[in-house]
């Protein structure tokens, strides 16, 4: 009797990992978007972010509408991705009239999600040496820096 018991409950248990695992895949996914300015290290607040779908063929086209979020006080926003998510996320450089981005804008949806991403300063406008402080992602989360733009930068437009 106790055996038939405890098997019953394997069973069920079995069944509820299944169902879990069947459920999960269907749930869209977050992202945390955290932006640094690269010259003092500290969180930029009250920054509209533009985060676009890039399509998985090769050409990487930028596809569809943006999901629009804007930063906190703490210089993070969470972005809800669409389902199924797309392969690869596309941060908008240029977050608003005074701010450039100076981080490489397109990631690996998988890769924030799973590890969390630095984005990359080399040849995007900011020297990597000026970087003020260490920063690890964690994962769901992406960090992007951004840099005050030069009075000729802000007249070019």
């Amino acid at each position: 009797m106790i055996r038939g018991i405890t098997a019953a409950y394997h069973l069920l248990f079995g069944m509820l990992i299944l169902c879990s695992l069947a459920v999960a895949p269907c749930q869209s996914a977050d992202i945390t978007v955290r932006v640094i300015n690269i010259k003092d290290g500290h969180e930029v607040g009250d920054l509209p972010i533009w985060i676009y779908a890039v399509e998985e063929n090769s050409t990487g086209k930028v596809v569809g509408e943006p999901l629009r979020a804007r930063t906190g006080p703490n210089g993070t926003t969470i972005v809800h991705l669409p389902y199924p998510p797309p392969s690869r996320v596309f941060l908008m450089q240029e977050v608003s009239g005074n701010i450039g981005g100076c981080s490489s804008p397109i990631f690996f949806t998988r890769e924030i999600l799973n590890r969390g991403v630095v984005g990359d300063t080399k040849g995007h406008g900011c020297d990597p040496k000026s970087i003020k402080g260490k920063f690890s992602a964690e994962p769901g989360e992406v960090i992007v820096f951004v840099r005050n733009l030069k009075w000729w930068e802000k007249i070019q437009d």
